[in-house]
């Protein structure tokens, strides 16, 4: 306890500090500037007679703690090595760079894979002290001579400046016929072409200038025509169609169904394209119209008149015979042999067929 009114004798004496008094001195100094400072307890006395005063415990600290805590504050932060090679100029940070190469063009990406390190930036007015990427003058200066030296061009491409090569676009300027389906199954390579103004460097397919000139050449030669079809236009094999216009009676493509065929190449013709037709031997379709012919006469023949024929005498129920001779009829309308119905009387009182009662009509 005597220790601790010690102390504050101290704070009173001037060579110990409270928080606040030492506040006050140093006006720098606020709470957080005290962690980590040795301190220790002493206890303040009641301040006053009145009930709620009393004596408490306070956190002090010696003033040469303080002392020392204060001139560190008010000295300078040691500046960073690396920082002091960027106010030199022997590093560039990415916005510096930028502000000494505008006409490079160059932008955050653009440092990427370039080898760094970071140097604490000492603080400035209002900005705190914070770490920067820096580069070192050399890597940032070989980085833009790599950028303004001109891209290599490919020797591909070359031969498409020199025209011993094409690009689908060059070869249809050349050859208006083209399209770019011609050459789909032409051997092609591929040639990087360099950029050009806003454009930049690009892969394209490319094409030997002597294998687009056969192509042309191939495209315009006429195309030999299919033997049978030859004979279509000779006239010893039909289509469907020179079929139904030669026959109109073959009026429909049912009557070919059956019908043997080959199928004949259709050359180039206006503006149809060549196709592949089925065929007809000539005698073949000759035959069959001369059958659709045929039945077709038949069909509009008028049909002989037809004799009606004799009616047979009707047979006799009893005897099964043609009743040619005498007959009877009874009253139930059935009609019989005179003889047969007068033997079957003698036996049976019912009619034959119906079984009504046996009775003669008058």
């Amino acid at each position: 306890m005597e220790a601790k009114f010690a102390r504050w004798r101290e704070v009173e004496a001037g060579t110990r500090f409270t928080a606040k008094t030492a506040m006050e001195k140093y006006a720098r100094l606020n709470k957080k500037s005290f962690k980590g400072l040795r301190s220790e307890i002493a206890l303040k006395p009641k301040q006053s007679d009145h009930a709620m005063s009393r004596a408490r415990e306070v956190k002090t600290y010696l003033a040469a703690d303080i002392d020392a805590l204060v001139a560190r504050l008010a000295a300078p932060d040691p500046v960073d090595p690396r920082w002091r090679e960027v106010e030199m100029g022997a590093r560039y940070t990415a916005t510096m760079a930028m502000e000494r190469y505008p006409q490079a063009q160059l932008h955050c990406r653009s440092f990427d894979g370039l080898p760094s390190k970071i140097a604490v930036k000492p603080k400035s007015g209002n900005q705190a002290a914070r770490d920067v990427k820096t580069y070192l003058a050399s890597d940032v200066d070989a980085l833009v001579a790599r950028l303004a030296a001109p891209e290599p061009v490919d020797p591909r491409w070359r031969e498409v400046e020199a025209g011993t090569r094409f690009t689908a676009t060059t070869a249809m300027e050349r050859y208006p016929q083209l399209a770019k389906r011609s050459m789909r199954d032409l051997p092609s390579v591929i040639a990087r072409k360099p950029k050009t103004g806003n454009q930049r460097t690009q892969d394209v397919k490319t094409y030997l200038a002597a294998d687009v000139d056969e192509l042309v050449a191939r495209l315009a030669a006429p195309e030999p025509v299919d033997p049978r079809w030859l004979e279509v236009e000779s006239g010893t094999r039909y289509t469907k169609k020179t079929a139904m216009k030669r026959y109109p009676q073959l009026n429909s493509s049912k009557l070919f169904a059956d019908l043997p065929f080959e199928i004949a190449r259709r050359p180039t013709i206006g503006k149809a394209v060549p196709c592949d037709i089925k065929t007809y031997a000539a005698a073949d379709v000759d035959a069959l119209a001369a059958a659709r012919a045929n039945k077709r006469a038949r069909v509009q023949e008028p049909e002989p008149p037809q004799e009606e024929p004799e009616e047979e005498p009707e047979e006799c129920p009893v005897c099964l015979d043609p009743m040619t001779g005498a007959t009877a009829t009874l009253v139930c309308g059935h009609l019989f042999c005179k003889d047969c119905i007068t033997d079957w009387a003698r036996s049976q009182a019912t009619c034959p067929t119906c079984r009504d009662p046996l009775q003669f009509a008058p």
